[in-house]
């Protein structure tokens, strides 16, 4: 294999990203055109009352790959409404594997998940969380329908001494079937509601692995 063939790619037309804003939120979105160089990526929503994103804003595009997830620094050249709004952008960078943000994670003690996707069709999974951090989780469930690079919303309830409830939005980033279940590897989007609950969780988990260790 040459050398350009495995040197990482742009993302594809309709292939599944997440656009990330210089505050670290992550939000889901698609791939809509191609044009000399530069992507229309469906306008991301990003929360909130602030200025929308102007012409020349910086931003991260992320996508999945079976090698693992890619990101390229990209720019907005221009906001455009229609049906389907979009961005405009132009990468400015190296594609290159996205190293994303290290998050204390543990397996997981009594936690279960229900996800909620909406694309390609809707749909509901519901399983084990294996291991959990405020960065993503990683989780076993049956009926999901779902692909790598969904938008999902996951409801994850911990059982046990100390218990929660959190409801959290995140991007499919891998997906393994595992006979009649899927094992899915999550990104949570930032910021997380109830992360210091979940690091409280999380270090309960690995003091009490310590102990029978």
């Amino acid at each position: 294999m040459s050398a350009s063939a495995a040197r990482p790619h742009l993302p594809h037309l309709h292939d599944a990203v997440s656009v990330v804003d210089a505050a670290g939120r992550t939000r889901p979105s698609r791939v809509e055109a191609l044009h000399e160089g530069w992507l229309a990526v469906a306008a991301p929503g990003f929360p909130g009352g602030g200025e929308p994103a102007a012409p020349g804003e910086a931003f991260d595009l992320v996508w999945p790959t079976a090698g693992g997830a890619l990101v390229v620094q990209v720019l907005l050249r221009q906001r455009v409404l229609g049906a389907v709004p979009v961005w405009w952008v132009q990468p400015v960078g190296d594609v290159v594997v996205h190293q994303r943000r290290s998050f204390v994670r543990a397996p997981a003690v009594v936690a279960r998940t229900t996800l909620t996707w909406l694309v390609p069709f809707e749909g509901t999974a519901q399983g084990d969380v294996l291991d959990l951090s405020e960065g993503g989780m990683l989780a076993l469930v049956t009926g999901w329908g779902g692909g790598v690079g969904s938008a999902v919303v996951a409801d994850v309830v911990v059982g046990g001494e100390r218990q929660g409830d959190f409801a959290l939005t995140g991007t499919v980033l891998r997906a393994t079937e595992r006979g009649l279940a899927a094992e899915l590897a999550v990104q949570f989007h930032q910021p997380v509601p109830g992360a210091d609950e979940i690091r409280g969780h999380v270090f309960a988990w690995e003091r009490r692995y310590r102990r029978r260790a």
